[in-house]
């Protein structure tokens, strides 16, 4: 897949995240149901793990990762095109990523500005990507080792898998 074909998907699924929060009820917004994240939680682990893999697919564009590592383990996830379609859990939480799995419960408005912001560091990269060598990579903390153009394809994955986290927390906060 072309990056500009990921950035469309991704920025298609931004923007049905910025018009869920927008219509989420502001009293709910920051509530935990049934053991799940808040939906300010959710959005705060969006940002931080889409910018995660924006800095790692500017390293491989960069030269900066490694060779010689094969990339079967992203290039199934590319191929399907989505995660897993179940609920995963890291529960050894890898170094400098304690952001990412421990989000906090931002405002609603500083969620839609960070789902934003991370779209922008999206756009920014996507012309880079074409470029980009497909034998440099960096090890994912669950997924092996990703090329420049499989971060990227990441961070749109991911965004679309976290729909069902939102149907089940809107579900829950429903039931109470």
């Amino acid at each position: 897949m072309k990056a500009a074909d990921i950035l469309h998907k991704y920025k298609q699924h931004t923007a049905l995240w910025v018009q869920e929060l927008q219509h989420f009820p502001e009293e709910a917004f920051t509530k935990s149901a049934s053991g799940e994240w808040s939906v300010a939680q959710v959005a705060d682990h969006l940002y931080h793990t889409t910018i995660k893999c924006v800095e790692n697919a500017m390293l491989c564009c960069d030269g900066k990762g490694e060779s010689g590592h094969s990339g079967f383990g992203a290039a199934v996830f590319s191929f399907m095109g989505a995660f897993p379609p179940v609920r995963l859990r890291i529960k050894n939480i890898p170094p400098n990523t304690g952001n990412i799995y421990t989000p906090v419960a931002v405002s609603k408005e500083t969620a839609i500005a960070n789902l934003l912001e991370a779209q922008a560091q999206m756009e920014a990269i996507a012309e880079r990507l074409n470029n980009a060598a497909t034998n440099i990579r960096i090890a994912h903390w669950a997924g092996g080792w990703f090329n420049a153009l499989q971060w990227f394809h990441s961070a749109e994955m991911h965004i679309k898998h976290h729909f069902r986290q939102l149907t089940r927390i809107k579900k829950a906060l429903s039931n109470n």
